[in-house]
C-alpha cells in the first residue's frame, strides 16, 4: 500500500515485476475476474476498481467499478453459486406492474 503498486511473485516466492493503476492512492483489494481472467485491483483514495491484462498486466480499465458519490469499494466478491430466475412475462403484465 505505501507504494502504490502491485507487486508479481513466481510460485517460488521471487520478484518478478511491479504493476499501478491510474492515480492510485491506496490499492488494497485484488482479484481475479471468475468471467475473463482479467486482474481487478481496488484503490480506495480514488475510488474505484482498476482492470488488468493478466498477461501483459496493462490497465485495460481504471474505472470498472465507480461507486456512488460518499461509498467506497473494500474488497471485490463474485457470487458464483447466486443464479438469479426469470419468468415469463407479457408486456402488458410489465406495464401493469409500473402503474
Amino acid at each position: 500500500m505505501g507504494s502504490n503498486v502491485v507487486y508479481r511473485y513466481s510460485p517460488a516466492l521471487a520478484p518478478l515485476g511491479s504493476f499501478a493503476g491510474t492515480n492510485w492512492a491506496r490499492p488494497h483489494g485484488i482479484a481475479i475476474s471468475p468471467h475473463n481472467g482479467h486482474i481487478l485491483v481496488v484503490d480506495g483514495a480514488v475510488p474505484t476498481v482498476s482492470e488488468f491484462d493478466p498477461s501483459t498486466f496493462v490497465e485495460l480499465n481504471p474505472s470498472w467499478v465507480v461507486p456512488q458519490p460518499q461509498l467506497k469499494i473494500v474488497d471485490i466478491a463474485f457470487l458464483l453459486d447466486v443464479r438469479t430466475s426469470v419468468q415469463a412475462t407479457t408486456w402488458s403484465r410489465m406495464k401493469a406492474g409500473y402503474r
